[in-house]
């Protein structure tokens, strides 16, 4: 399980690398970002058409305006989102980046489209709420998707199918039951995670919103959970995000990226720790 990580300031690195503009990567700034946050999520530039005959409503942009978009929204993420520094009390103008830093803001951005229409930047609420689901609280347990149940359960198979993303994360966070450990790459580069996304149109503003995909630890990260983000590898990027009629064979793609890539470190105590008392403090 994966309940929170950091963006970090190399986010414009790996939005170059989809051609996507760099100064997007402005909007998010370094925040932790924590389940029901705005995220910044890369996407098949038209796979939000991939399965849209099991959406209603108009075909509205969701999540605020499309950077470069003719057809914007209005609106919001109705995360909670922890805000990065920096934070404006404004709002971006639609169709303009904010060079605030502000992962809220970012929401209110919408997405931003590659220039040649290969790939775009979505801002997503971190938590899948399937387009059929009729409750936004379901989206507080679908922060993760098992790689095991992508093709069984209802929530995933259809964006397992369509629409999936890649979750820009410089280091992510893994716990104990005493202590927090920081988890990156060893070379220093972003780390690509496998995601899903989707859009519910049930509410006052349609939403969209992701899950990450996790898989079983590398024997690094083992030590401290049985668990892990489906890191994927660099080469294998543009495959996860392609359209294909046949998802099951991209599962080979979800294994343990390997642990000695990585590197983590102790990130201090765990602040939900219960110490065990000390002989001394028993009698006292």
């Amino acid at each position: 399980m994966c309940a929170n990580y950091r963006v970090g300031l190399r986010l414009e690195e790996l939005l170059e690398r989809f051609g996507i503009p760099a100064e997007q990567a402005e909007l998010f700034g370094d925040a932790v970002l924590r389940p029901t946050d705005p995220v910044p999520g890369i996407v098949l530039s038209g796979s939000s058409s991939q399965g849209a005959g099991n959406w209603s409503g108009n075909g509205q942009q969701a999540s605020g305006s499309s950077l470069g978009n003719t057809e914007q929204g209005t609106g919001s993420s109705s995360g909670n989102g922890q805000q990065a520094s920096g934070s404006s009390s404004g709002k971006p103008e639609q169709g303009t980046a904010s060079s605030s830093g502000n992962a809220q803001q970012a929401a209110d951005s919408g997405s931003a489209q590659s220039p040649d229409g290969g790939y775009e930047l979505k801002v997503l609420r971190w938590g899948l709420i399937p387009y059929w689901a009729d409750d936004i609280k379901i989206g507080i347990r679908m922060f993760n998707a098992r790689c095991e149940t992508l093709l069984e359960k209802r929530a995933f198979k259809e964006s397992f199918a369509h629409r999936r993303c890649i979750l820009p994360i410089e280091e992510f966070y893994e716990y104990d039951d005493l202590f927090r450990y920081r988890v990156s790459r060893r070379d220093g580069k972003m780390l690509g995670v496998a995601g899903l996304w989707d859009r519910n149109r049930h509410f006052r503003e349609p939403i969209e919103s992701c899950t990450m995909v996790t898989c079983d630890p590398n024997p690094l990260i083992a030590t401290v959970h049985d668990r892990m983000p489906a890191i994927l590898r660099e080469a294998d990027y543009e495959r996860w995000l392609a359209p294909t009629d046949r998802p099951e064979e991209l599962l080979d793609l979800l294994s343990a990226f390997p642990a000695e890539d990585l590197t983590m470190a102790e990130d201090g105590e765990r602040k939900s720790a219960k110490k065990k008392p000390t002989t001394a403090s028993l009698f006292d």
